[in-house]
């Protein structure tokens, strides 16, 4: 999990909230015009419901569930964010070995285990900005990666508007930085705390993100090579320059070896992981 730090009374960011995509997106903007910041985050989360309303598995118009509807082997063509998705989520596949698949979230609701592997769900299909579903049970859900390229977006949005100390929160699962809370220039005050809201330690984010995944009892991450929940049991924190990878990479982190965990970091230039193994109650850190 990931909380922000409260800031002093003096230097206090100005907090915009709106719900969507089930959890409670939060903007911390420091700015010396409140109204100015108002708007540009009214203007964000203006941009945060048409990607609700693009991505999600839960909206039966969404780009996302007209693709799972759609007969295999058709192509489907898909909007501008949600053929990005899908292009991330094929390199998030593919760095990861499988273990990153956005088409093992159905599971959870209700489908069969695999009895082996398949691979990832789609073909895309370029000259048609579209998708081809590769077979009938396949169904997409994009999860935590779909909030993390959200809060990529929003961040943007708040560019545009020439605003640049901000922090985004999309639930406490990932944040996005840009520039720093305090005049000082050291960046965001996050802290990464475990289930039951103990604190691990506090770390400065600067113009980065930071995506979480846990499990300490029970289980909610599934491994795509059974399609069963999986049965590791730690806390995984990455930081990195983009939250959709953050956010994806989070997830897989949870099924990896040191060894794989170790080959990630020294692949993706930039991007740092913390791991909090349950059983041995033990911390590791790789690429600091």
């Amino acid at each position: 999990m990931i909380d922000v730090e409260k800031s002093g009374e003096q230097q206090k960011p100005h907090v915009f909230e709106s719900r969507a995509m089930a959890t409670m997106y939060q903007i911390f903007i420091r700015h010396e015009d409140k109204g100015y910041a108002s708007q540009a985050a009214q203007e964000a989360f203006e941009l945060l419901k048409d990607l609700e309303q693009e991505l999600s598995y839960y909206i039966s118009n969404s780009d996302i569930t007209i693709f799972n509807q759609t007969e295999p082997g058709k192509t489907i063509r898909i909007g501008e964010h949600a053929w990005n998705c899908a292009r991330i989520c094929e390199d998030l596949y593919k760095l990861t070995k499988g273990l990153y698949d956005p088409t093992v979230g159905h599971f959870k609701h209700g489908a069969k285990p695999l009895k082996k592997k398949r691979g990832l769900g789609w073909v895309t299909d370029p000259e048609k900005n579209g998708l081809i579903r590769k077979e009938e049970d396949v169904q997409m859900d994009l999860g935590g990666m779909g909030k993390g390229y959200a809060l990529d977006q929003l961040a943007l949005t708040l560019k545009d508007w020439d605003i640049h100390d901000f922090l985004v929160h999309g639930g406490t699962s990932s944040v996005l930085t840009s520039g720093s809370m305090d005049p000082d220039g050291k960046g965001w005050p996050v802290s990464l705390t475990l289930v039951g809201d103990e604190k691990l330690e506090t770390l400065h984010l600067k113009d980065e993100s930071m995506s979480s995944s846990g499990i300490m009892k029970g289980g909610h991450i599934i491994d795509p090579a059974t399609g069963k929940a999986t049965k590791e049991t730690r806390a995984t924190w990455i930081i990195g320059p983009n939250a959709a990878v953050t956010d994806g990479l989070s997830t897989a982190l949870m099924m990896m070896t040191n060894s794989d965990i170790k080959n990630l970091v020294k692949r993706k230039e930039g991007y740092k992981v913390i791991v909090r193994m349950d059983k041995k109650q033990q911390v590791k850190y790789y690429g600091f």
